[in-house]
């Protein structure tokens, strides 16, 4: 599962690096696909946004636009996971608690200010560090593996 992850993940910023963007709108069966990819990542690893994001980040559209899609996105996800949390009775004091503590280090982190002409490569850089972490040869892989 985890050579799958990475080698999708590495393959799409590969795409990326070259400079390719759509030239015009994508069409459905392009959408479609990128919404399946998602779909498909969701369900195997819980984390549907990579395909999403690096299709928008694929597209002619500007900083402001892409991270406001990228939110909205995200946020929809969100929303709908929490309420899958709260019916299977996920959401406990502790973790909510938790979540509040970390709530600070999260937005210094997240919300610094990189500047709009940097935001793809920036992108592009995080995600490839994740497309390589979860190797199964990678340190990252043999400490998490040793904690289960």
């Amino acid at each position: 599962m985890r050579w799958v992850i990475s080698t999708l993940i590495l393959v799409l910023i590969g795409v990326l690096a070259t400079g390719w963007r759509w030239s015009r709108p994508p069409s459905l069966p392009s959408t479609v696909a990128v919404g399946g990819a998602s779909g498909l990542t969701g369900g195997m690893t819980g984390l549907g946004g990579p395909p999403v994001i690096l299709f928008w980040m694929a597209g002619q559209d500007g900083p402001r636009v892409l991270r406001a899609n990228i939110i909205v996105f995200l946020t929809f996800v969100g929303m709908f996971n929490l309420v899958g949390y709260v019916v299977g009775d996920l959401m406990t004091g502790e973790r909510i608690a938790l979540g509040v503590t970390l709530i600070p280090a999260y937005g210094a982190r997240c919300c610094s200010a990189s500047g709009c002409s940097g935001s793809r490569r920036h992108g592009s850089s995080g995600a490839s560090r994740s497309g390589c972490a979860p190797s199964p040869r990678s340190p990252a892989c043999r400490c998490s593996t040793a904690l289960l």
